[in-house]
């Protein structure tokens, strides 16, 4: 908020002169009158809060909880500054006075800032008997060039209402913390969508504290600018070195306020590219990987950092930094849910600076021993290759020191050396492994390693082992000679046992006759024992096998007409028919030739039934209907002559009444309904217009009574 030169040079003309009169300042709502008696100012109602009194805040004595309860009642209860003063603890005197008068100060300056280019002087004599509280000319003189000090300062900071601010980490911190009360009540309408304009209109303070509250904001880092209008129009190229170190400094202001500071530096890297100035193209690159690592972008660091290394491989300071961010974004993503990605980057770094104590670090990033034994192999395994050797072997020694009770990474250790021609120090570590297992016991493993280490020294020296050769072939000859009549028995016995156990295993699915055939010598010639039990239960197996297939043919023929039975009771010719004849070739034939005629005979009568149904319809006698369907139904209920047969049923009432029927035609009651069997049938009875809805079943009495609706 500024003061106009002309509003300015007429402020200091009256004070000058001493002309008393009235300031007619702003328009509408915000239209306000200031008398000025030519040595003090007087305000019309200098007690009312338009906005929460900055006064109040500066006040010592008031902690933070006080001044939030005054703002309370200053939202929602009275905006009087004498009555909001009286609702809090009271106060000193002197504080009181002294908060009413930097109020009233605060309010004229205020008056004055937000006049803008609508104002008026009406020159008047002072009123002899004004018993306002005025204010002197020096104390408005003070806070007004205070205030347009402040509003110089804020517009230099935030130039543009639209700006769009948000908080940074510190000032979350300043705002919870309430370093200051006024700054932290103003932080809460900062929230990312609102811009400077809106945060004054919603502010409880007045426009010009608001934006100084902002601006102090800003420079001591509590809050960002998302975007910068001051630089918009500024021009990198075809400028001279005092404008360039002009924009430069401008650019360094704006640095520590923006929420993403790379673009500002993408415009200060041009600068002092287009200048030649090495030194600070190289300073600037390193501060825009340093924005990307704040930015948690350090994908976008490094790949910066590589094309820097790659365009000029001295820059010494890159190589340093490149190696920070892998280190620490390996540690990071170690420490969290992606510990693969994280020892890929350790793996960068160890790559760009070749450090052991990189490679113990990956090395020991593995949770298991296997999974660290096979890192530090495979890494002593590359160095190896890359003609270090020493350092390869060492770096196994520093394995080998963390696992020293591991059989694995002996083993690994000992691979290693094999692998790599370290023959010598194999042997060294073959004895060593050999001596620990004999000393624990394990004569087996120790003897392997021992074999293990001689046949590396003949490989070595051929010479040494030449003498012992034919002994040991001609001792091997007569242990072979020893041996070879238990081998010759044990063929013996395991080719017996293994024709036994296939004749007990053929028990089940070879011809009886076969069987006995074949089993027969053992069964003769087999001494008693576990093989002889054997057999003899897989041949009372097969007897019973024999007996079973006698027992097979009646046993066929019973279900196959049990299942023909079950297939008349369901109704399904088709299945009854197929087990009857099945019954008839497993020599059941009279048995089946009874069900058939029996079942005939049924049928005959089902159909004579049916028939004497359809005659009592005809004749109209539907009682001998219901008497021969129910009688039909009981006795062949699966029978053809059922299919399509409807039930009778008489309904009536005492009163009355008629049966609409599904046509919606009404008749009178009594009446005769047809009913499925086993099926219900709703109907609606009607009598005066009421209507009624009952359920009918072929169960009960012949003539169903119903009440009338």
């Amino acid at each position: 908020m500024m003061v106009s030169s002309e509003l300015r040079d007429l402020i200091n003309e009256k004070i000058s002169r001493k002309t008393a009169g009235v300031f007619f300042l702003g328009r509408g709502t915000d239209a306000r009158e200031i008398r000025f008696d030519g040595e003090e100012f007087h305000l019309e109602d200098e007690s009312s809060l338009r906005w929460f009194p900055a006064a109040t805040s500066q006040c010592t004595q008031l902690d933070a909880s006080q001044l939030d309860s005054l703002l309370a009642l200053w939202h929602s209860e009275t905006r009087n500054l004498d009555h909001l003063l009286a609702q809090e603890t009271p106060l000193e005197e002197e504080t009181r006075i002294q908060i009413l008068k930097d109020h009233r100060v605060e309010v004229l300056v205020e008056t004055f800032l937000l006049a803008g280019e609508s104002f008026l002087f009406e020159p008047q004599d002072p009123s002899p008997t004004n018993s306002r509280p005025c204010i002197a000319v020096a104390e408005f003189q003070k806070l007004l060039a205070q205030k347009l000090l402040e509003g110089q300062q804020g517009d230099k900071t935030l130039p543009a209402a639209g700006e769009l601010l948000v908080l940074s980490p510190g000032g979350v911190a300043a705002r919870d913390e309430n370093e200051s009360w006024a700054f932290s009540r103003i932080a809460m309408l900062i929230d990312g969508f609102r811009v400077v304009e809106e945060i004054e209109s919603d502010s409880p303070f007045s426009p010009s504290v608001t934006r100084h509250q902002l601006a102090m904001g800003a420079q001591n880092g509590w809050v960002y600018k998302t975007n910068f209008p001051e630089l918009e129009g500024l021009h990198t190229h075809g400028i001279d070195d005092e404008q360039r170190k002009q924009i430069l400094d401008q650019l360094e202001l704006a640095i520590p306020m923006a929420a993403d500071p790379i673009m500002i530096l993408d415009k200060m890297l041009q600068l002092h590219i287009s200048s030649g100035d090495s030194e600070g193209v190289c300073a600037t690159q390193l501060r825009i990987v340093d924005a990307h690592i704040c930015a948690r972008d350090s994908e976008t660091a490094i790949g910066l950092l590589e094309n820097i290394i790659t365009a000029q491989p001295q820059r010494d300071d890159a190589r340093k930094v490149l190696l920070k961010v892998l280190v620490d974004r390996g540690e990071e993503l170690l420490k969290g849910s992606h510990p693969e990605e994280g020892r890929r980057y350790l793996r960068r770094a160890i790559e760009a600076s070749d450090d052991d104590q990189l490679r113990l670090r990956l090395i020991a990033s593995h949770e298991t021993q296997t999974m660290q034994i096979r890192e530090g192999v495979r890494i002593a395994s590359l160095l190896y290759r890359s003609c270090k050797e020493k350092r390869a072997i060492r770096l196994i020694d520093s394995l080998e020191a963390l696992h020293p009770e591991n059989e694995e990474m002996q083993r690994a250790r000992i691979d290693f050396l094999l692998d790599h021609g370290e023959e010598e120090a194999s042997e060294r570590a073959l004895e060593r492994l050999a001596a620990k297992h004999a000393t624990e016991g394990r004569l087996h493993q120790a003897r392997q390693l021992a074999e293990s280490v001689r046949k590396l020294r003949r490989k070595r020296d051929p010479n040494t082992f030449n003498s012992t050769r034919r002994t040991r072939t001609f001792r091997r000859a007569r242990q072979l000679v020893l041996l070879l009549p238990f081998v010759i028995l044990i063929m013996v016995v395991a080719k017996t046992e293994f024709a036994i156990q296939e004749v007990i295993a053929n028990a089940d699915s070879m011809a009886p006759d076969m069987w006995k055939k074949k089993a027969s010598p053992w069964l003769r010639w087999l001494p008693p024992g576990p093989w002889k039990v054997g057999l003899e239960n897989a041949a009372a197996l097969v007897e019973e096998r024999s007996l079973d297939q006698q027992r097979t043919y009646s046993t066929v023929a019973t279900e196959a007409l049990q299942k023909a039975r079950n297939a008349r009771i369901l109704g399904n010719l088709d299945e009854m028919n197929r087990h009857i004849q099945e019954a008839t070739r497993y020599g059941a034939g009279n048995e089946a030739r009874k069900l058939s005629r029996k079942w005939q005979f049924e049928d005959q009568q089902a159909m004579q039934m049916r028939e004497m149904v359809d005659a009592a319809r005809k004749r109209g006698d539907l009682s001998e209907v219901r008497r021969l369907a129910l009688e039909l139904i009981q006795q062949h209920p699966a029978n053809d002559a059922s299919v399509g047969l409807m039930i009778p049923v008489r309904i009536a009432t005492k009163l009355p009444a008629n049966l609409i029927g599904e046509s919606g035609q009404k008749v009178a009651l009594p009446v005769w309904i047809d009913v499925e069997p086993y099926q219900s049938k709703k109907v609606i009875l009607e009598r005066d217009g009421r209507q009624a809805e009952f359920v009918i079943t072929t169960e009960g009495p012949e003539t169903v009574w119903l009440p009338a609706p």
